[in-house]
C-alpha cells in the first residue's frame, strides 16, 4: 500500500539543514509517517512545497515537489464563476495524477478541498486529519464574506469533511462536535509522541523557567500575552521560542519584552525537547488549538501546563496535567506562582502529566491505530491500478 502525506511545510523535519519554522501538524505528519514506514506492507512518501535545494529523497522518504498551479486570468475567472455556481472546489491535476493509494491531508483549508476532489475522482482514498477545533467551526460558515482567519470558505470546508473517506480527530471534543454539528462520524486517533526520555541529567537553571512555544502573532498564538505575563511574573525567567511568522509583529513583540524574557527565533526540532526538559512550566496563550504538540512535549518530561484558554482533550481539567485559567490573564499569573511555590502540588501535577502521555499518546500505539484504519479504508488492497 502506498500512502502519501501532504504536508507542504514539513521539509525541515526531514532535512535538519533547513532552518525554518514548523508546527504541530508537520510534527504529527512526520511522526505518523515514520511509524507507518516500519511496516513492510506500507510505503510512505511526502508532498512538500517546492523550494530551493528540495531533494528527491529526505529523512528516508521519497519527496514529491509541489508548485501551486498558475492559471491564465481568463481560466481563473471561469473557475471562480464555476465554483460560485456549483459550490465545488476546482480539481488539481497534480493530486489527480499522483501514483498512490491513500492521501493523508492535515487541516481543513480551501486548497484541501481541491485535493480531496482530485483524489476521489482518480480512485484514491483520503484521510483528513483535523488540526484545530476551528476546522469544524469554519465548516459552519455561510456566505462568501463569512471566512475563517486564514480565508476559509464554509462550503469548501464542508465539502472537505463530507467527501473525505475518514476524518481523524485529535480529541473526543472534536469527535463529538463533528457528529453533532455536521453529522459526520470521525475516528479518534490521538497525537503521537515518542515517550522515551534521555538518561542524561538536565540543566538546573538559576531561576524558575517558564517556556512558551509558538509563532509571532497577536490573533492565534497571541505571543503578546506571554509578554504581559512576563511583566506580571518578573521573578521568573521566560523563554519564548517564537517563530518569525511576520517580521513587523516579531519586532513589535520583541521590543515590548522585559529583561526576564529570552526570545529565541528558531530551534531545530531535534534540539527543542532540551528546552522542555530544562523548563519548570509550559504556558499557552492561544485562542484555539487542536491538540498542541507542545502539550505532549511538556507532559513527556513531567512539566505542568498552564493555559490561558485551551484545554485540549481535557488534559488539564480531567487528567490534571496543569491548570486552565479560563481566559483570565491575572489568574494565569497566580497559577504560575502557586505551582512553582507549592512543591507538593507541582510534584503531583508533574507525575500526572508524565503518566497521561504514556497512557494516551505513545507513538507506537497511535501509529498502530492509524495502520488499522488504513487497512479498513482500503480493504487492505491497492486502490489505484498499477
Amino acid at each position: 500500500m502506498q500512502v502519501t502525506f501532504v504536508s507542504f511545510d514539513a521539509y525541515p523535519l526531514l532535512n535538519p539543514e533547513i532552518k525554518s519554522g514548523i508546527g504541530g501538524a508537520e510534527v504529527r505528519a512526520v511522526t505518523f509517517a515514520r511509524g507507518l514506514n516500519q511496516n513492510p506492507g506500507i510505503d510512505v512518501d511526502f508532498v512538500i512545497r517546492q523550494q530551493s535545494n528540495l531533494a528527491s529523497h529526505a529523512g528516508g522518504f521519497p519527496i514529491h515537489a509541489y508548485t501551486k498551479p498558475r492559471l491564465h486570468p481568463f481560466r481563473k475567472l471561469r473557475q471562480s464563476i464555476s465554483k460560485r455556481i456549483t459550490k465545488e472546489p476546482t480539481p488539481n491535476d497534480f493530486f489527480r495524477d499522483l501514483d498512490t493509494d491513500v492521501i493523508c491531508c492535515f487541516g481543513v483549508r480551501n486548497d484541501t478541498a481541491s485535493i480531496v476532489r482530485s483524489a476521489r475522482e482518480s480512485g484514491k482514498k483520503v484521510l483528513l486529519f483535523l488540526t484545530s477545533d476551528r476546522n469544524i467551526e469554519d465548516a459552519l460558515r455561510q456566505g462568501r464574506s463569512d471566512r475563517g482567519i486564514y480565508g476559509e470558505h464554509g462550503h469548501l470546508c464542508r465539502y472537505t469533511l463530507q467527501k473525505a473517506d475518514r476524518v481523524v480527530c485529535q480529541t473526543t471534543f472534536q469527535l463529538n462536535a463533528l457528529q453533532k454539528r455536521l453529522g459526520i462520524t470521525g475516528q479518534l486517533i490521538r497525537n503521537p509522541i515518542d515517550t522515551s526520555i534521555p538518561t542524561t541529567t538536565p540543566a538546573t537553571p538559576t531561576k524558575p523557567t517558564i517556556l512558551w512555544v509558538g509563532r509571532a502573532d497577536t490573533y492565534s498564538k497571541r505571543a503578546d500575552l506571554c509578554i504581559d505575563l512576563a511583566h506580571r511574573c518578573s521573578a521568573y525567567r521566560f523563554q519564548m521560542i517564537m517563530n518569525n511568522h511576520d517580521q513587523k509583529t516579531f519586532d513589535q513583540i520583541s521590543s515590548n519584552a522585559p529583561s526576564n524574557v529570552e526570545i529565541i527565533e528558531h530551534v531545530a526540532f531535534e534540539q527543542i525537547e532540551t528546552y522542555f526538559r530544562n523548563a519548570n512550566l509550559l504556558i499557552n496563550t492561544s485562542a484555539a488549538e487542536g491538540f498542541p504538540n507542545s502539550f505532549l512535549q511538556a507532559a513527556k518530561y513531567g512539566k505542568p501546563i498552564v493555559s490561558l484558554e485551551v484545554d485540549s482533550g481535557e488534559i488539564l481539567s480531567k487528567f490534571g496535567c496543569g491548570i486552565c485559567a479560563q481566559g483570565k490573564i491575572e489568574h494565569m499569573a497566580e497559577v504560575i506562582e502557586t505551582l512553582i511555590a507549592n512543591r507538593q502540588f507541582y510534584g503531583q501535577t508533574s507525575r500526572r502529566a508524565r503518566q497521561y502521555v504514556i497512557d494516551y499518546h505513545e507513538a507506537e500505539n497511535r501509529c498502530s491505530e492509524l495502520q488499522h484504519l488504513l487497512l479498513r479504508v482500503t480493504g487492505g488492497q491497492k486502490t489505484v491500478a498499477a
